[in-house]
């Protein structure tokens, strides 16, 4: 059970202080869940992705993004255009999205937020299938560190090293209970 577990997880990690949260989900056809986060004050519908680690948002400029949700930096008080021009490739089952990174406030519920966090912005989606008609406008990755490389942190694993998330296995637990539905 979901109590037994948190117990055990308690257990071995201790109460890293922060905050809890359920963060509300849309089920789309068992193929789509998606949840709120914010990126420097401005929101976007998030695909949970327990296959990876990255974190995007589409970008201001993004050239194939149609309606959805786009962050502007210029709109947050927050925000740093990373000097280093690394740009940002993600490859997925359905195909590629390309960006560069920035900085921002991300926050995920109403209180658990990590300030200065590194976060691909998204300016070309075009090789990633269905993408027009999926519902989401980015995606949060909630897989483990190690299948970040060359890019920074998972949102969760930074959330609890810095203690904004109150119980560090709380989300690899609904990651794992996210994943069951979509097998």
């Amino acid at each position: 059970t979901h109590t037994h577990t948190n117990n055990r997880l308690r257990a071995k990690y201790g109460d890293v202080g922060g905050s809890s949260e359920v963060l509300p989900l849309k089920n789309y056809f068992n193929a789509e869940f998606v949840g709120e986060m914010r990126v420097g004050g401005q929101t976007f519908n998030m695909l949970l992705d327990t296959g990876s680690s990255h974190t995007w948002v589409p970008a201001h400029d993004c050239i194939n993004c149609g309606d959805r949700n786009k962050y502007d930096p210029s709109l947050s008080v927050n925000a740093t255009q990373l000097a280093d021009e690394t740009p940002f490739v993600a490859r997925y089952g359905q195909g590629t999205v390309t960006g560069r990174f920035a900085q921002d406030s991300v926050c995920v519920g109403a209180s658990m937020c990590v300030h200065n966090y590194t976060i691909a912005t998204v300016n070309d989606t075009s090789g990633l299938r269905e993408y027009d008609t999926s519902k989401f406008d980015g995606l949060l990755g909630l897989a483990l560190p190690n299948l970040v490389r060359g890019s920074p942190e998972p949102l969760f694993t930074t959330m609890v090293r810095k203690k904004t998330a109150k119980q560090p296995g709380q989300s690899a637990m609904q990651s794992a209970t996210v994943s069951r539905c979509f097998s």
